[in-house]
């Protein structure tokens, strides 16, 4: 959440924003997202991926599409 008088919040620079950009990396985003929300045990979770938790491997990997979808961003907003 973005709070009044923060540093960098600047409401004249919204139409500098990507949005195509944005919603590329939403798309990555919003999935890994949710797979985090599985992994928090205050998050209601469904029967079957209670208690299922991710592999390093797993994590590694959510963390390289997470990078590669930031760099995506500011490549295209460049």
């Amino acid at each position: 959440m973005t709070k009044r008088y923060q540093p960098n919040v600047m409401m004249t620079k919204l139409a500098n924003i990507n949005f195509a950009g944005l919603q590329t990396a939403v798309a990555v985003i919003g999935p890994l997202f949710e797979d985090c929300c599985r992994y928090i045990g205050s998050h209601s979770q469904p029967m079957e991926t209670l208690n299922v938790r991710p592999t390093l491997d797993t994590l590694k990997a959510d963390w390289k599409k997470l990078q590669e979808a930031r760099d995506a961003y500011i490549k295209k907003s460049a």
